[in-house]
C-alpha cells in the first residue's frame, strides 16, 4: 500500500528546526558509495536537495545461515529506502510525495548543494 505524505517544508527549511518526538534528537548519518549515488540526479548549484528517507527503529531477524546461524539479531535504525524528492529553493512549502516503502518512521532532510544539513524532521510513518 503506498502512503502519501505531506512535508511541511517550513518546519525544515525556514525555521531549521528539528522536531522529534519525546526529546528524541535525531542524528543524521551520512552514506557512501564507491562512486557516489548513481541513482541521484546531478547537483544543482543554487538549489539543495530535500531527501525522504524510510526507516525502522528495531528490526529483529532470525539468522539461518552463516557464522551466526541460528543466532536472532536486533537492529536499529534499519533504512528501509531514500529518495530525492525535491529540490530546495529557499523558500517554504509543502511536498506531497507517495512512500513506496514499509517503513516504522520517516525523516525528511534537507542538504545544501555543499552537503550541509540544513534542516532535519523525523516522525512517525504510521500517523501520516
Amino acid at each position: 500500500m503506498i502512503k502519501t505524505c505531506a512535508v511541511l517544508a517550513s518546519i525544515c527549511f525556514g525555521l531549521g528546526i528539528v522536531s522529534a518526538a519525546g526529546g528524541e534528537r535525531p542524528t543524521v548519518v551520512e552514506l557512501f558509495t564507491s562512486e557516489g549515488c548513481s541513482s541521484c540526479p546531478p547537483a544543482d548549484p543554487v538549489s539543495g536537495a530535500v531527501l525522504l528517507i524510510g526507516f525502522d527503529r528495531r528490526h529483529v531477524s532470525a539468522v539461518q545461515r552463516g557464522e551466526n546461524s541460528g543466532r536472532t539479531l536486533a537492529h536499529v535504525d534499519v533504512v528501509r529506502g531514500i529518495e530525492q524528492v525535491a529540490q530546495f529553493r529557499g523558500q517554504a512549502s509543502v511536498i506531497e510525495v507517495p512512500i513506496h516503502w514499509s517503513c516504522d518512521r520517516l525523516a525528511a532532510i534537507v542538504q545544501a548543494p555543499d552537503g550541509a544539513i540544513l534542516g532535519v524532521a523525523v516522525g512517525d510513518a504510521k500517523s501520516l
